[in-house]
């Protein structure tokens, strides 16, 4: 079966093949992915500071074929926003039914996306192995050597 919309979230920068990857496998469940990308402002809260701004971002996330549509999101707009309502507010607007994200930990997901995941719309999918932006900033930095 085929669902209709989903959100794929992340911070999208220095695109690589796990990403291609999680947005084709989104893409081959849904007809129409949606792309929901950190703000600069999110990511450098949360993780680091961002590589590309979320205006590159979200232009080279667009050029990609597997996405359909692309916004910028944060703690107050978003699948992840931290009043529900807006959570809401947000998935209505752009009329997804689900979240496709790929995650190791459950915790991670609960804490970012507790709400859809309260409601059982959000579809958990293993992260792919040897590649992460943090793992591709450590291999230009030569800490470490790609495996």
């Amino acid at each position: 079966m085929k669902y209709d919309r989903c959100a794929v979230n992340g911070v999208f920068d220095l695109f690589h093949v796990g990403h291609v990857r999680l947005l084709k496998r989104a893409k081959e469940m849904f007809r129409e992915v949606v792309a929901t990308i950190d703000s600069d402002a999110l990511t450098e809260q949360e993780k680091r500071r961002p590589i590309f701004s979320q205006e590159e971002r979200l232009e080279i996330i667009r050029s990609c074929r597997y996405v359909d549509d692309a916004v910028i999101v944060d703690r107050s707009w978003g699948p992840h926003a931290y009043d529900e309502k807006a959570v809401n507010d947000f998935m209505d607007k752009y009329r997804i039914d689900a979240l496709f994200i790929a995650a190791d930990d459950m915790e991670y997901v609960k804490y970012w996306f507790g709400h859809l995941y309260r409601q059982g719309r959000v579809i958990v999918v293993p992260r792919t192995q040897g590649i992460s932006t943090t793992q591709v900033i450590k291999i230009v930095n030569g800490d470490v050597v790609r495996p």
